[in-house]
Protein backbone atom coordinates (compact mmCIF):
# COMPACT_ATOMS: atom_id res chain seq x y z
CA UNK A 1 0.00 0.00 0.00
CA UNK A 2 0.97 3.72 -0.92
CA UNK A 3 0.22 6.40 1.89
CA UNK A 4 1.09 8.92 -0.54
CA UNK A 5 0.14 9.35 -4.59
CA UNK A 6 2.06 11.63 -6.04
CA UNK A 7 1.56 12.81 -9.88
CA UNK A 8 5.01 14.27 -11.15
CA UNK A 9 7.01 14.76 -14.27
CA UNK A 10 10.21 13.31 -14.61
CA UNK A 11 12.96 14.66 -12.55
CA UNK A 12 11.46 16.86 -10.62
CA UNK A 13 13.74 17.79 -7.39
CA UNK A 14 10.64 18.81 -5.19
CA UNK A 15 8.85 15.27 -5.65
CA UNK A 16 12.73 13.26 -5.15
CA UNK A 17 12.82 15.61 -2.14
CA UNK A 18 9.55 15.06 -0.65
CA UNK A 19 9.84 11.89 -1.00
CA UNK A 20 13.13 11.02 0.91
CA UNK A 21 11.75 13.58 3.22
CA UNK A 22 8.33 11.34 4.12
CA UNK A 23 10.39 8.33 3.87
CA UNK A 24 11.76 9.47 6.85
CA UNK A 25 8.49 9.58 8.65
CA UNK A 26 8.19 6.29 7.75
CA UNK A 27 5.74 7.37 5.05
CA UNK A 28 6.04 4.70 1.79
CA UNK A 29 5.16 7.04 -1.56
CA UNK A 30 4.02 6.05 -5.43
CA UNK A 31 5.27 8.42 -7.73
CA UNK A 32 3.38 8.49 -10.86
CA UNK A 33 4.47 10.34 -14.25
CA UNK A 34 0.64 10.17 -15.89
CA UNK A 35 2.86 11.19 -19.02
CA UNK A 36 3.98 7.78 -19.31
CA UNK A 37 0.43 6.49 -20.48
CA UNK A 38 -0.09 4.65 -23.13
CA UNK A 39 3.49 3.00 -23.84
CA UNK A 40 5.37 2.69 -20.12
CA UNK A 41 2.22 2.63 -17.91
CA UNK A 42 -1.41 0.89 -17.77
CA UNK A 43 -4.22 2.26 -15.70
CA UNK A 44 -7.01 -0.09 -14.94
CA UNK A 45 -10.25 1.09 -13.02
CA UNK A 46 -12.89 -1.33 -12.79
CA UNK A 47 -16.17 -1.32 -11.14
CA UNK A 48 -17.64 -4.76 -9.82
CA UNK A 49 -20.10 -6.65 -7.46
CA UNK A 50 -17.12 -6.58 -4.81
CA UNK A 51 -16.09 -2.31 -5.07
CA UNK A 52 -13.99 -0.51 -7.25
CA UNK A 53 -10.05 -1.70 -7.89
CA UNK A 54 -7.64 0.25 -9.49
CA UNK A 55 -4.59 -0.96 -10.86
CA UNK A 56 -1.26 1.46 -12.00
CA UNK A 57 1.17 -1.18 -14.18
CA UNK A 58 4.56 0.15 -14.05
CA UNK A 59 6.97 -2.31 -16.00
CA UNK A 60 6.80 -5.22 -14.10
CA UNK A 61 5.40 -3.84 -10.52
CA UNK A 62 1.70 -3.53 -10.19
CA UNK A 63 0.31 -0.93 -7.61
CA UNK A 64 -2.95 -1.30 -5.91
CA UNK A 65 -4.35 2.48 -5.88
CA UNK A 66 -7.22 1.90 -3.63
CA UNK A 67 -6.26 2.69 -0.15
CA UNK A 68 -3.79 6.07 -1.21
CA UNK A 69 -4.56 7.91 1.72
CA UNK A 70 -3.14 11.12 0.53
CA UNK A 71 -2.43 12.39 -2.77
CA UNK A 72 0.10 15.54 -3.93
CA UNK A 73 -1.32 17.01 -7.20
CA UNK A 74 2.55 18.49 -8.15
CA UNK A 75 2.70 17.76 -11.34
CA UNK A 76 0.41 16.13 -14.36
CA UNK A 77 2.14 15.87 -17.61
CA UNK A 78 0.40 15.27 -21.09
CA UNK A 79 0.07 11.74 -22.08
CA UNK A 80 1.73 11.07 -25.37
CA UNK A 81 1.26 8.65 -28.56
CA UNK A 82 3.83 6.30 -28.61
CA UNK A 83 6.06 7.16 -31.50
CA UNK A 84 5.30 4.04 -33.69
CA UNK A 85 0.78 5.03 -33.48
CA UNK A 86 -0.35 6.32 -37.09
CA UNK A 87 0.26 10.17 -37.02
CA UNK A 88 -3.74 10.51 -37.90
CA UNK A 89 -4.66 8.04 -34.36
CA UNK A 90 -1.80 10.29 -32.21
CA UNK A 91 -4.11 12.87 -31.29
CA UNK A 92 -6.92 10.54 -30.40
CA UNK A 93 -5.13 8.17 -28.29
CA UNK A 94 -4.03 11.27 -26.30
CA UNK A 95 -7.19 12.32 -25.44
CA UNK A 96 -8.65 9.12 -24.78
CA UNK A 97 -5.23 9.12 -22.23
CA UNK A 98 -5.80 12.11 -20.96
CA UNK A 99 -9.62 11.31 -20.14
CA UNK A 100 -8.56 8.33 -18.40
CA UNK A 101 -5.69 10.37 -16.47
CA UNK A 102 -8.63 13.35 -15.54
CA UNK A 103 -10.92 10.63 -14.67
CA UNK A 104 -9.37 9.05 -12.70
CA UNK A 105 -7.78 12.10 -10.59
CA UNK A 106 -11.17 13.67 -10.11
CA UNK A 107 -12.71 10.32 -8.88
CA UNK A 108 -9.69 10.02 -6.23
CA UNK A 109 -9.85 13.57 -5.58
CA UNK A 110 -13.59 13.08 -4.49
CA UNK A 111 -12.61 10.72 -1.49
CA UNK A 112 -9.30 11.33 -0.84
CA UNK A 113 -7.31 14.24 0.70
CA UNK A 114 -5.75 16.21 -2.58
CA UNK A 115 -3.14 18.67 -1.99
CA UNK A 116 -4.42 20.71 -4.63
CA UNK A 117 -7.73 18.81 -5.52
CA UNK A 118 -7.82 19.10 -9.48
CA UNK A 119 -11.68 20.60 -8.87
CA UNK A 120 -10.45 23.47 -7.20
CA UNK A 121 -6.90 23.69 -9.16
CA UNK A 122 -8.91 24.00 -12.62
CA UNK A 123 -10.35 27.41 -11.13
CA UNK A 124 -7.41 28.15 -9.25
CA UNK A 125 -5.12 28.35 -12.04
CA UNK A 126 -6.99 30.67 -13.96
CA UNK A 127 -5.17 34.24 -13.74
CA UNK A 128 -8.77 35.76 -14.30
CA UNK A 129 -10.00 33.59 -11.02
CA UNK A 130 -6.92 34.97 -9.26
CA UNK A 131 -7.57 38.93 -10.13
CA UNK A 132 -10.96 38.66 -8.83
CA UNK A 133 -10.47 36.66 -6.00
CA UNK A 134 -7.59 38.85 -5.00
CA UNK A 135 -9.91 41.85 -4.78
CA UNK A 136 -12.93 40.44 -2.72
CA UNK A 137 -9.59 39.11 -0.39
CA UNK A 138 -8.73 42.59 0.15
CA UNK A 139 -5.34 42.42 -1.37
CA UNK A 140 -3.76 45.31 -2.95
CA UNK A 141 -3.62 45.24 -6.90
CA UNK A 142 -2.83 47.28 -9.88
CA UNK A 143 -4.86 48.36 -12.67
CA UNK A 144 -5.41 45.61 -15.12
CA UNK A 145 -6.59 44.69 -18.78
CA UNK A 146 -6.66 41.15 -20.39
CA UNK A 147 -7.60 42.04 -23.61
CA UNK A 148 -6.81 41.48 -27.50
CA UNK A 149 -8.53 44.60 -28.65
CA UNK A 150 -6.11 46.82 -30.01
CA UNK A 151 -8.92 50.03 -28.79
CA UNK A 152 -9.23 48.92 -25.76
CA UNK A 153 -5.25 48.17 -24.99
CA UNK A 154 -4.47 51.81 -26.12
CA UNK A 155 -7.51 52.72 -23.79
CA UNK A 156 -5.78 51.28 -21.09
CA UNK A 157 -2.01 52.40 -21.64
CA UNK A 158 -2.94 56.31 -21.62
CA UNK A 159 -4.87 55.66 -18.93
CA UNK A 160 -2.54 53.73 -16.90
CA UNK A 161 0.92 54.15 -18.43
CA UNK A 162 3.53 52.76 -18.27
CA UNK A 163 2.41 49.25 -18.89
CA UNK A 164 3.76 45.68 -19.01
CA UNK A 165 2.64 42.82 -20.87
CA UNK A 166 2.77 39.39 -19.52
CA UNK A 167 1.29 36.32 -21.18
CA UNK A 168 -1.11 33.86 -19.33
CA UNK A 169 2.17 31.19 -18.98
CA UNK A 170 5.48 31.66 -19.44
CA UNK A 171 6.53 29.43 -23.01
CA UNK A 172 9.50 28.65 -24.88
CA UNK A 173 9.34 27.58 -28.63
CA UNK A 174 12.15 26.70 -30.97
CA UNK A 175 12.04 27.62 -34.96
CA UNK A 176 14.73 26.50 -36.89
CA UNK A 177 17.74 27.68 -34.88
CA UNK A 178 15.63 30.29 -33.27
CA UNK A 179 14.56 29.96 -30.10
CA UNK A 180 11.62 32.25 -28.62
CA UNK A 181 10.55 32.84 -25.33
CA UNK A 182 7.07 34.83 -23.36
CA UNK A 183 7.87 36.79 -20.51
CA UNK A 184 6.82 39.91 -19.29
CA UNK A 185 8.31 42.61 -20.79
CA UNK A 186 7.65 47.34 -20.44
CA UNK A 187 5.03 47.18 -23.49
CA UNK A 188 5.91 50.68 -25.52
CA UNK A 189 3.03 53.04 -26.36
CA UNK A 190 0.70 51.06 -28.77
CA UNK A 191 0.96 51.99 -32.60
CA UNK A 192 -0.99 51.06 -35.71
CA UNK A 193 1.08 49.09 -37.15
CA UNK A 194 0.84 47.07 -34.17
CA UNK A 195 -2.62 46.19 -34.36
CA UNK A 196 -2.77 43.03 -35.63
CA UNK A 197 -0.09 41.61 -33.41
CA UNK A 198 -1.79 42.70 -30.56
CA UNK A 199 -4.94 41.37 -31.34
CA UNK A 200 -3.64 38.40 -32.64
CA UNK A 201 -2.88 37.16 -29.01
CA UNK A 202 -4.63 38.10 -25.80
CA UNK A 203 -1.98 39.02 -22.82
CA UNK A 204 -2.11 40.22 -19.47
CA UNK A 205 -1.66 44.12 -19.46
CA UNK A 206 -0.75 46.13 -15.96
CA UNK A 207 0.50 49.45 -14.67
CA UNK A 208 4.33 49.14 -14.09
CA UNK A 209 5.21 49.22 -10.88
CA UNK A 210 8.05 51.05 -9.45
CA UNK A 211 9.26 48.54 -6.67
CA UNK A 212 11.41 47.78 -3.99
CA UNK A 213 11.53 44.42 -3.99
CA UNK A 214 9.16 40.89 -4.60
CA UNK A 215 7.96 38.27 -1.97
CA UNK A 216 7.08 34.89 -2.64
CA UNK A 217 4.90 33.83 -0.08
CA UNK A 218 4.61 29.62 0.61
CA UNK A 219 1.37 28.83 2.32
CA UNK A 220 -0.27 25.48 3.40
CA UNK A 221 -1.81 24.29 6.72
CA UNK A 222 -1.03 26.61 9.19
CA UNK A 223 2.65 27.64 7.87
CA UNK A 224 3.13 30.69 6.15
CA UNK A 225 6.88 31.24 4.70
CA UNK A 226 7.69 34.57 3.54
CA UNK A 227 11.20 35.20 1.19
CA UNK A 228 11.94 38.89 -0.47
CA UNK A 229 14.15 38.79 -3.45
CA UNK A 230 16.06 41.16 -4.31
CA UNK A 231 17.97 42.22 -7.28
CA UNK A 232 21.25 42.48 -6.96
CA UNK A 233 22.26 43.48 -10.62
CA UNK A 234 20.08 45.19 -13.60
CA UNK A 235 16.88 44.40 -13.17
CA UNK A 236 14.68 42.98 -16.20
CA UNK A 237 10.63 43.21 -15.68
CA UNK A 238 10.32 39.55 -15.57
CA UNK A 239 11.88 38.54 -12.28
CA UNK A 240 11.99 34.66 -13.01
CA UNK A 241 14.47 35.51 -15.65
CA UNK A 242 16.72 37.31 -13.16
CA UNK A 243 16.60 34.76 -11.08
CA UNK A 244 18.04 32.07 -13.54
CA UNK A 245 21.06 34.41 -13.67
CA UNK A 246 21.40 34.58 -10.15
CA UNK A 247 21.14 37.86 -10.27
CA UNK A 248 19.24 38.29 -6.77
CA UNK A 249 19.62 37.69 -2.93
CA UNK A 250 16.77 36.38 -0.92
CA UNK A 251 16.15 37.22 2.75
CA UNK A 252 13.25 35.85 5.10
CA UNK A 253 11.02 38.48 6.06
CA UNK A 254 7.98 39.17 8.20
CA UNK A 255 4.07 39.57 6.40
CA UNK A 256 1.93 42.34 7.43
CA UNK A 257 -1.63 41.69 9.12
CA UNK A 258 -3.60 42.56 6.33
CA UNK A 259 -1.11 39.87 3.57
CA UNK A 260 -1.92 37.59 6.25
CA UNK A 261 -5.64 37.05 6.53
CA UNK A 262 -5.98 38.29 2.76
CA UNK A 263 -3.89 34.40 1.90
CA UNK A 264 -6.22 32.74 4.30
CA UNK A 265 -9.38 34.77 2.71
CA UNK A 266 -8.32 33.80 -0.77
CA UNK A 267 -7.18 30.02 -0.03
CA UNK A 268 -10.48 29.84 1.52
CA UNK A 269 -12.34 31.10 -1.39
CA UNK A 270 -10.61 28.94 -3.72
CA UNK A 271 -10.81 25.98 -1.36
CA UNK A 272 -7.03 25.39 -2.28
CA UNK A 273 -4.50 23.63 0.49
CA UNK A 274 -1.57 25.36 -0.83
CA UNK A 275 -0.64 28.07 -2.61
CA UNK A 276 2.57 30.05 -3.90
CA UNK A 277 1.87 33.68 -3.61
CA UNK A 278 3.32 36.11 -5.52
CA UNK A 279 3.78 40.31 -4.46
CA UNK A 280 4.80 43.54 -5.40
CA UNK A 281 6.58 45.85 -2.38
CA UNK A 282 6.53 48.64 -3.82
CA UNK A 283 8.62 52.44 -2.84
CA UNK A 284 5.47 53.31 -0.30
CA UNK A 285 6.05 49.91 1.43
CA UNK A 286 2.75 48.18 0.41
CA UNK A 287 2.44 44.45 -0.87
CA UNK A 288 0.74 44.08 -4.36
CA UNK A 289 -0.71 40.73 -5.25
CA UNK A 290 0.39 39.56 -8.68
CA UNK A 291 -1.01 35.78 -8.37
CA UNK A 292 -0.95 32.66 -6.69
CA UNK A 293 0.32 29.23 -8.30
CA UNK A 294 -1.44 26.33 -6.64
CA UNK A 295 1.53 23.93 -7.67
CA UNK A 296 4.32 26.34 -7.41
CA UNK A 297 7.90 25.81 -6.67
CA UNK A 298 8.95 26.49 -2.94
CA UNK A 299 12.40 24.65 -2.26
CA UNK A 300 14.62 27.01 -3.69
CA UNK A 301 14.15 29.15 -1.02
CA UNK A 302 15.30 26.66 1.22
CA UNK A 303 18.38 26.22 -1.06
CA UNK A 304 19.19 30.11 -0.53
CA UNK A 305 18.01 30.05 2.61
CA UNK A 306 18.85 26.78 4.44
CA UNK A 307 17.76 27.50 7.86
CA UNK A 308 13.87 28.21 6.42
CA UNK A 309 13.00 24.74 7.27
CA UNK A 310 10.31 24.73 4.63
CA UNK A 311 10.77 21.15 3.23
CA UNK A 312 10.36 19.44 7.16
CA UNK A 313 7.26 21.64 7.79
CA UNK A 314 6.27 20.70 4.35
CA UNK A 315 6.30 17.01 5.05
CA UNK A 316 5.03 17.12 8.91
CA UNK A 317 2.17 18.56 7.08
CA UNK A 318 1.66 16.17 4.44
CA UNK A 319 2.14 13.45 7.73
CA UNK A 320 -0.12 15.30 9.73
CA UNK A 321 -3.00 15.14 6.81
CA UNK A 322 -3.17 11.44 7.33
CA UNK A 323 -2.40 11.61 11.00
CA UNK A 324 0.40 9.44 10.87
CA UNK A 325 1.36 8.79 14.30
CA UNK A 326 4.98 9.45 16.44
CA UNK A 327 6.12 12.36 13.74
CA UNK A 328 7.53 14.59 16.43
CA UNK A 329 9.90 11.87 17.89
CA UNK A 330 11.49 12.02 14.57
CA UNK A 331 14.27 14.87 13.99
CA UNK A 332 14.03 17.81 11.77
CA UNK A 333 14.68 17.05 7.98
CA UNK A 334 17.15 19.46 6.21
CA UNK A 335 17.11 20.27 2.44
CA UNK A 336 21.07 20.01 2.75
CA UNK A 337 21.09 16.66 3.87
CA UNK A 338 19.15 15.58 0.89
CA UNK A 339 21.04 17.78 -1.43
CA UNK A 340 24.47 15.74 0.35
CA UNK A 341 23.08 12.41 -0.08
CA UNK A 342 23.11 12.46 -4.19
CA UNK A 343 19.74 10.95 -4.17
CA UNK A 344 18.65 13.45 -6.80
CA UNK A 345 21.32 13.29 -9.17
CA UNK A 346 20.90 9.39 -9.07
CA UNK A 347 16.98 9.91 -9.52
CA UNK A 348 16.82 12.20 -11.74
CA UNK A 349 19.41 10.05 -14.34
CA UNK A 350 17.59 7.29 -13.62
CA UNK A 351 13.98 9.42 -14.12
CA UNK A 352 15.19 10.57 -18.12
CA UNK A 353 16.51 6.70 -18.80
CA UNK A 354 13.44 5.39 -17.78
CA UNK A 355 10.54 7.72 -19.30
CA UNK A 356 9.71 7.78 -22.69
CA UNK A 357 11.03 11.33 -23.87
CA UNK A 358 14.11 13.25 -22.91
CA UNK A 359 12.12 16.17 -22.70
CA UNK A 360 8.67 16.28 -22.14
CA UNK A 361 6.48 18.80 -24.50
CA UNK A 362 6.09 22.30 -23.72
CA UNK A 363 3.28 22.19 -21.09
CA UNK A 364 1.80 20.22 -18.68
CA UNK A 365 -1.69 18.88 -18.10
CA UNK A 366 -4.14 20.78 -15.63
CA UNK A 367 -7.61 19.57 -16.78
CA UNK A 368 -7.89 20.11 -20.59
CA UNK A 369 -5.03 22.74 -20.91
CA UNK A 370 -1.26 23.52 -20.95
CA UNK A 371 -0.07 24.74 -17.51
CA UNK A 372 3.67 25.17 -17.41
CA UNK A 373 6.05 25.08 -15.09
CA UNK A 374 7.62 28.08 -13.67
CA UNK A 375 8.99 29.31 -10.31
Amino acid sequence: MSNVLIYAIPADYHVHAVTWGLNHFGVACQVWVPGDLPDRATLSVEFGDEGRSIRLRQGEHVYALDDVQLIWNRRVAMPQAPSWAAETDAKFIEDECRELVNGLRHLLGRSVPTINSPLHQAAAARKLVQLGEARKAGFTTVPTLVSNDYDEICRFWARHGPVVAKPFRVAAWKQGDDIYTAQTVTLPEPREEWRRELELCPQIYQQRVAKQKEVRVIAFGRHRFAAEIINVGPASDDLRYDMRKQSVEYRQVEMPKDVELGIAAYMGALDILYGAFDFIVDEAGRWIFLECNESGQFLFLEVAIPDLGLLDAFCRWMCELMAIPGIDSVGPIRLDDFSRSGLQEQQAKRDWEVHKRGVLRTGLMLEDEPHSVKS
